[in-house]
């Protein structure tokens, strides 16, 4: 699904089973996950006051993520869930509108560290908030390692800017060790309740009561997994674009470890949990889809895909690093 298939009358016809005396009156789409189509739409009374909602039409996971607004509510991580609409094969979710201070407040490494403030929150409603969850995380993470180097081998000649070659045996390695490692992680800091997908597209920070305020979107990877995989989620694909995120890692790390009530020394053994986390990430689907991006486009949406590679292979490296040795 792509965010043109939301259309003025599909919309319309959802939304007045929640809003019967406010038609639709602007539709705009916007960008959405992969699963998803995403779009912000204007509301209109009989009072011709105006009010903006967004729209997320699902055809998978609708359940976990719209059970993950309920949960979440009183918390303020997450846009509030206005309804939830059961359509023909998919479930329309109808959410607040967020309204950002800026749009990339991230030079400032005082708004990184927030972000990872709100985490801390995030992972402290346990599992608590993820109950009734029947993901099988862990066999689908297997599946994805799987893909993911299928796509390498497919890859090693049709992106010669990567060497893709000497990839392939950390990557393999990794691959290997998804288990072992994911015990590791585990073992670091516990489990939780984890966002699952935190990059600079699913986060905005917005003002409220006077003050920065960070919310959380698209919740529809979120599972009980460890808080690892979220802060490395965030800081490392920050730092592809944000030269004080790299900067002030070890800071902002501990920030997190602070605002979660946990010692902030960062042990040989949380680095490698870590990194461990992060190749978790790249195994997940985001090296994937870069390298089918990287295939597929020209210009600057394959310098960016490239670019976005590399910094994949690098985490898988480091994590191949700390693999213990046979």
């Amino acid at each position: 699904m792509t965010r043109f298939d939301l259309t003025h009358e599909a919309i319309a016809e959802v939304a007045a089973k929640l809003f019967p005396s406010a038609p639709v009156v602007n539709l705009v789409p916007l960008r959405g996950g992969l699963e998803a189509a995403v779009a912000r739409i204007t509301l209109r009374d009989e009072a011709r006051r105006e009010r903006h909602v967004v729209v997320k039409r699902l055809t998978s996971d609708a359940r976990r993520e719209a059970a993950r607004y309920h949960a979440l509510a009183s918390s303020g991580v997450t846009p509030s869930l206005l309804g939830a609409v059961d359509h023909g094969d998919s479930t329309w979710l109808f959410l607040e509108r967020i309204r950002p201070v800026s749009s990339w407040p991230w030079r400032d490494s005082a708004n990184t560290r927030l972000v990872l403030e709100q985490l801390a929150r995030v992972h402290r409603f346990g599992d608590d908030a993820a109950q009734c969850d029947d993901w099988n995380y862990e066999a689908e993470l297997v599946s994805s390692a799987a893909e993911t180097i299928a796509v390498a081998v497919d890859s090693v000649t049709s992106i010669p800017e990567l060497d893709i070659r000497r990839e392939l045996r950390p990557l393999r390695q990794v691959a290997a060790s998804l288990s072992k490692m994911r015990h590791q992680m585990n073992a670091s800091l516990g489990t939780t309740l984890i966002h699952g997908d935190v990059h600079t597209g699913n986060v905005m920070l917005r003002t409220r009561a006077g003050r920065p305020d960070v919310v959380f979107l698209d919740w529809g990877r979120s599972r009980i997994g460890s808080p690892l995989e979220d802060v490395s989620s965030w800081l490392l694909s920050l730092r592809s674009w944000e030269p004080a995120a790299a900067r002030d890692h070890d800071t902002l790390f501990r920030a997190y470890l602070g605002a979660a009530d946990r010692p902030t020394a960062l042990t040989p053994e949380l680095r490698d949990a870590y990194w461990f986390g992060a190749a978790s990430n790249v195994l997940a689907g985001a090296l994937r889809y870069q390298l089918v991006v990287a295939r597929e486009s020209s210009g600057k949406q394959r310098a960016t895909a490239v670019a976005q590679g590399r910094a994949a292979f690098r985490i898988i490296r480091r994590a191949a690093e700390r693999l213990p040795r046979p």
